[in-house]
């Protein structure tokens, strides 16, 4: 049998030593990076399914798609191609293609049928793009998908208090829906089941939406990358920026003496807007306004939003 698993750009290192030091000996699994057999992209939205399933007829690949959930292999030009029927950003209607990369001209053909038939293959500004700037970045902000690097997995976030450690849980970064309480037996199951008995969640991970985007800057922790049409993709370094709630000033200017989570994704819309993921702790929750701090974008001062991929309980 074999297990095709996507994971983080980049993560590979990470999950290589940790099947060294947990999988079992008497599984006999022999885990092999496949990151340089194929590429990876994804068609979202109502007609991907047409689109998808018209970019394979002009190639002459084997008709049919997976339903949504499950995968298929299919023999093409020579090599495997494989359609999963799901994509990483939440939408209902998605399909993820993974086509061998040794094969240039298989690769290109579909991926050039795609485009004929109306899609794009995540480029921004007219030009194709790879990293924090693609189209497919600015989605997974809006929509509110955790990224590594960025909501998790990052060394100098700060923590909560000294008992809760820096890397969120999927718990808090609303992944209620991706965790498995009675499936074998994994690290952290223990814990993560009774915080979902009781759920009492130090933070979790909400949108924010400034009127006045936070201003940027060397110095300002708000850094920032094209990311197409005039927006732009702020980067924020060392594990993101304080957000601190509104306290009871009858100006209702002044921020509250302690922070209240941290802006750890932020996005610059062309009209002067923003909207970021922010990790925020409680009773902090959807309609509070927040503010960064003077010195960091401005002091702009933002609202929390609920986000399309969060899953919480109940």
């Amino acid at each position: 049998e074999e297990l095709l698993a996507l994971g983080p750009k980049g993560q590979g290192p990470q999950l290589f030593d940790f099947f060294e030091r947990y999988a079992f000996p008497a599984d006999r699994a022999t885990p092999a990076d496949a990151t340089g057999a194929y590429e990876c992209y994804e068609l979202i939205g109502p007609s991907a399914g047409a689109a998808l399933t018209a970019a394979l007829a002009r190639v002459d690949c084997p008709p049919g798609l997976p339903r949504q959930g499950g995968a298929v292999r299919r023999s093409f030009a020579g090599a495997d191609l494989v359609l999963v029927g799901w994509g990483s950003l939440g939408f209902g209607e998605a399909w993820s293609v993974l086509s061998p990369r040794g094969d240039g001209s298989m690769a290109d053909a579909l991926r050039e049928a795609v485009a004929a038939v109306g899609g794009c293959d995540g480029t921004v500004g007219g030009e194709a793009t790879s990293g924090p700037t693609t189209a497919w970045e600015v989605l997974r902000v809006l929509r509110g998908r955790p990224a590594l690097g960025a909501e998790y997995g990052i060394p100098s976030l700060p923590s909560v208090s000294s008992t809760v450690p820096a890397s969120p849980s999927p718990l808090e970064l609303g992944l209620w829906s991706s965790v498995h309480l009675d499936k074998g037996c994994y690290l952290g199951q223990e814990l993560l089941a009774r915080v979902a008995r009781a759920p009492k969640l130090k933070r979790e991970l909400f949108g924010v939406s400034f009127e006045t985007a936070p201003v940027q800057g060397t110095g300002s922790g708000m850094e920032a990358a094209d990311c197409g049409n005039g927006g732009v993709l702020g980067g924020l370094g060392g594990g993101g920026v304080e957000l601190y709630a509104m306290d009871d000033a009858p100006d209702g200017s002044a921020p509250s003496a302690k922070p209240v989570g941290m802006l750890t994704s932020l996005l610059h819309f062309p009209c002067g807007r923003a909207f970021g993921l922010a990790l925020l702790r409680p009773p902090i929750a959807v309609g509070a306004a927040v503010r960064l701090a003077p010195e960091a974008g401005g002091g702009s001062v933002g609202v929390v939003r609920p986000l399309a991929c969060a899953t919480r309980a109940g």
